[in-house]
């Protein structure tokens, strides 16, 4: 066994020949290639397209002009509950319904007296005809502020004239 040489195996493989391919079958695949990304290219802004719009007109439509009958109902259930809660502390003006706002940048709001100490949050109840402001903090359970409330038309607009009480007297 010794003695044996081993001799190399023999490697039997087939030599291929290189396909020769023409420039026209080339540009041919990469044109199918060219036109399948563009495709893919064109549905994809297609599709962030449409889902953007969609987003777009769903957010415009829950944001502006949002006057819900169930807005309202909120609106005036929230009115009814400060009228009540303010109501325990403080007597009122009857028999009119006060305009309620809420504060909502109380730093743009400190130059004046009446807002010194409103936080953001506090409501501000507005009786124009007893012409009356009260400022509630909800977060404090306190009422922060009373002041009177001049509404007066601003300058410049024409104020109407009181009917003429003369009479013409006869001859």
């Amino acid at each position: 066994m010794e003695n044996e040489i081993q001799q190399p195996e023999q490697n039997q493989t087939e030599t291929t020949t290189p396909k020769v391919v023409s420039k026209n079958e080339v540009v041919k695949v990469n044109m199918k290639r060219v036109k399948v990304i563009i495709t893919t290219l064109v549905v994809l802004l297609l599709g962030i397209g449409g889902v953007a719009l969609q987003l777009y007109f769903k957010s415009r439509s829950g944001t502006k002009g949002d006057t819900t009958e169930a807005t309202i109902q909120e609106n005036k259930a929230e009115l009814a509950k400060i009228i009540e809660t303010v109501g325990k502390l403080i007597e009122l003006p009857s028999g009119e319904e006060p305009t309620l706002a809420t504060v909502s940048d109380p730093e743009k709001l400190k130059d004046q007296a009446f807002f010194k100490n409103a936080v953001l949050g506090d409501k501000v109840l507005i009786y124009a005809q007893a012409k009356r402001a009260i400022l509630y903090s909800p977060s404090r359970g306190k009422i922060i502020e009373v002041a009177p409330v001049n509404l007066t038309a601003p300058q410049g607009t024409p104020t109407p004239l009181p009917p003429s009480t003369t009479t013409q007297g006869t001859q």
